[in-house]
């Protein structure tokens, strides 16, 4: 009895594979690397709770709301899981989350140093 995969060339098995790699390096290459929208964390000082907001747009600029009022403005950058902003004066560090829907801050410098452990939800 001949089997089924007798007929089949090693040529298109390699050309199979190549194909396969190709195709999981370029979703790999193309994943987002940039954020877009609102992303928002509470933050409580002297018992005094005010809602911080950031709002990230894919030219890679950042804009801060402290309870709807515009603040700082500044940039940021994504490298793997990494995002680091400046606003204004102050630089932040942050861990993205895998589907990059929230973050939360691991350090910052100036004020941006208050920050470290909040965690910042995207907005729907």
């Amino acid at each position: 009895m001949k089997s089924k995969l007798s007929g089949v060339k090693p040529a298109w098995v390699i050309g199979v594979v190549i194909a396969l790699i190709v195709i999981v390096v370029g979703v790999i290459a193309l994943k987002p690397k940039k954020l877009n929208g609102n992303y928002s964390a509470e933050v409580t000082v002297l018992f005094i709770k005010s809602k911080d907001t950031l709002k990230f747009t894919r030219d890679n600029k950042v804009v801060e709301y402290q309870d709807g009022k515009k603040g700082a403005t500044g940039t940021y950058k994504i490298d793997g899981k990494d995002l680091k902003f400046n606003l204004d004066s102050t630089t932040i560090n942050a861990k993205l989350a895998d589907d990059h829907k929230s973050f939360k801050v691991s350090s910052g410098s100036g004020s941006g140093a208050f920050a470290a452990g909040l965690t910042y939800t995207l907005e729907d």
